[in-house]
């Protein structure tokens, strides 16, 4: 048995990697028993212990003792100094300084080894083992925040670099770089933070201006990439992408904004708009949008459009149409003298959404009909569709619900002839509020379902929460208000969190289930259960809007006509069991697609090759007799078989 920092490559050699020891999950406290018991944790109190007798784990200090390891990434060494520092400070004040954490992590033990002392000698002993080549690409890589692939280091390393794979994978042999899981079918990477905070000091002395501009360059071509994907069938591939490296582009964004660079931040920031939208980051998109940014000179009309029309639709869904539409309006002046038609159908696109919020369900109206009209007239078969649904939302705030009813069927079948995502999830929980507000149970159930997987799945924010207030009603009709209060409860969290306000109609809509709500259960048992619902993260919310569809009696409540079914979903007779005509893998299967895995994926996870992971799902759309993977999902909740 051979200790070593970095494998031999000698024949035989089986290698071991030890890993940090496990940490606290974020976004979660857990209890004291549990929280004492994982190994990070377990470390910090004993020596804490050691170093201050009358130290102990309790309610007050157990959130800042959690932070404490997961900011210290579980490395041993590191939790054993900061617990040091139990001497002379509180876990809270510990917490507060360990952001200069090489300076905090000092004082090591007098009969250990010099490199033990401190982390950044520790740190320091596997740096100066390092070649010079290993060490220039420590540096460089080091600007990266919370990981990144190959492609990403090749650009950010520059042109010198010959065999950057090579230099990467001696990294990896000796720690400083860690394997993390595919991102999008490519391999990723990362560094510990405390190893990263000193790959910085030692960027600092050398090459970080051209390195942090490259890594910015990188940022703005993978953010203006992924924004040609937002509309197509590779949407979720680049979403996935774009999410991966949201810290990245952070750090990219702070970087140029600091220097004054207003020109490439509205470029960078203008084409993330769809994903903040998308992912309901209202707050943080306005951030990047606004200010002097926009109004600064030197900025293109082009650019400056953009970025105006990304911070008029963030404006208005975070609750300030009046702006919203005010700066929609100057996006317009600016595309109509450029001669930019899409621009201008843009423009009334969002000039209609801050019309809705503000509550002038005709001005809405006709911007939405001139967009779709204009969109249509372009060939923008993509804006076209949620153009549509922006008209049907309009033309429902006015009462005409047939006509809204057209409107989201025809986006519809574009949605699903580009096999766009996020717009099939909001456009089917647009329509499924429309049914179910006409009572017809079954149908709602079955297109909130689908809505739900592919927003839940796909993180589209607006979409998991309106299927959330959506299913209310629902519920209630079904006689579960008790999980209709525990949505109503979550789903208004969440848009609370996000700062997602509420346009005139969903107000009145959620103010109206609220009441039926209370109604049904009396005002302490509903507050009780709506407090419930704000305490479920938002995966524990979806999984109890599942169970809407699972609970669903098989008769007695409202079946919908055949011309009701949703597009690429076929039924037959309800004495048919689907479920006895599926495998038992079968049905694992199917979960895993409802769960949004793809074949690779879905082989990986249950052991099997990609031609069989393939083979199931293509048997599982003839058994259940549907024309797409989206279909069966929403025939797998409408149904009950999951």
């Amino acid at each position: 048995l051979v200790t070593s920092r970095a494998p031999l490559r000698v024949s035989g050699e089986q290698i071991y990697a030890v890993s940090p020891l496990p940490v606290p999950d974020p976004g979660r406290l857990p209890s004291l028993p549990e929280l004492a018991s994982t190994g990070a944790v377990s470390l910090f109190v004993r020596r804490a212990r050691a170093a201050d007798p009358g130290f102990a784990l309790n309610d007050a200090n157990a959130r800042a003792v959690a932070e404490i390891c997961r900011r210290l990434d579980g490395l041993p060494l590191a939790i054993e100094l900061a617990a040091a520092r139990s001497r002379v400070l509180s876990p809270p004040a510990l917490l507060a300084r360990i952001a200069g954490r090489l300076d905090v992590l000092s004082g090591g033990v007098r009969d250990a080894p010099a490199r033990q002392r401190t982390m950044r000698g520790a740190i320091t002993w596997s740096y100066d083992l390092l070649g010079a080549e290993e060490q220039a690409l420590f540096r460089e890589l080091a600007v990266f925040v919370g990981g990144f692939g190959v492609d990403a280091a090749e650009a950010v390393a520059g042109e010198a670099w010959g065999d950057i794979l090579g230099a990467l994978e001696r990294l990896v042999d000796h720690g400083i770089v860690r394997r993390q899981e595919d991102v999008a079918g490519e391999p990723r990477f990362r560094m510990l933070e405390t190893i990263r905070e000193f790959g910085l000091e030692q960027l600092a002395g050398g090459d970080e201006e051209p390195t942090r501009r490259r890594h910015a360059a990188w940022c703005l071509a993978l953010a203006e990439e992924a924004e040609r994907h937002y509309f197509g069938a590779e949407e979720d591939v680049w979403f996935v992408r774009v999410a991966a490296d949201e810290d990245n582009l952070r750090a990219a964004l702070t970087w140029v904004a600091q220097r004054g660079e207003h020109e490439f931040l509205l470029r960078l920031a203008g084409s993330l708009w769809w994903f903040w939208w998308t992912r309901g980051q209202f707050g943080e998109g306005l951030a990047w949008l606004g200010g002097a940014h926009l109004a600064h000179p030197a900025v293109p009309d082009a650019v400056r459009a953009k970025a105006l029309f990304g911070a008029s639709a963030l404006a208005t869904l975070h609750g300030d149409p009046v702006s919203g539409a005010r700066i929609a309006a100057e996006g317009r002046r600016l595309v109509s003298g450029a001669g930019d038609e899409i621009g201008g159908a843009r423009a009334d696109y969002l000039l209609s959404l801050a019309a809705s919020y503000r509550g002038d369900f005709d001005a809405a109206v006709a911007s939405a009909e001139a967009a779709v009209a204009s969109f249509r007239r372009l060939g923008d078969a993509a804006w076209e569709a949620w153009a549509l649904n922006r008209l049907a939302l309009a033309v429902s705030d006015r009462g005409e619900r047939e006509r809204a009813e057209r409107a989201y069927e025809e986006a519809l079948i574009v949605l699903r002839r580009l096999g766009q995502p996020s717009g099939l999830a909001i456009v089917l929980g647009n329509l499924a509020q429309l049914v179910a507000e006409r009572g017809d149970d079954r149908r709602a159930l079955a297109l909130f379902g689908e809505s739900l997987a592919l927003s839940w799945n796909r993180g589209v924010f607006f979409g998991v929460v309106d299927a959330l207030v959506g299913l209310v009603d629902v519920a209630t009709r079904l006689g579960d208000p008790q999980r209709a209060a525990h949505l109503l409860g979550a789903a208004d969290r969440a848009r609370a969190v996000a700062g997602f306000a509420y346009d005139a109609q969903s107000r009145a809509r959620y103010v109206r289930a609220a009441t039926q709500v209370r109604t049904a259960l009396g005002d302490e048992a509903f507050t009780t259960a709506w407090n419930g619902g704000q305490d479920l993260s938002m995966q524990e919310a979806v999984a109890e809007a599942r169970a809407i569809h699972r609970d669903l009696p098989d008769a007695g409540v409202g079946e919908s006509a055949p011309g009701d079914v949703p597009q690429d979903v076929v039924r037959t007779p309800a004495s048919v069991s689907r479920r006895e005509r599926l495998s038992e893998r079968e049905v694992e299967v199917l979960r895993l697609l409802v769960a949004g895995q793809t074949d690779r994926q879905i082989a990986e996870i249950l052991f099997i090759s990609h031609g069989t992971a393939r083979t199931h799902v293509n048997n599982i759309l003839r058994k259940l007799d549907v024309g797409s993977r989206t279909a069966a999902v929403a025939y797998a909740f409408q149904h009950g078989l999951i």
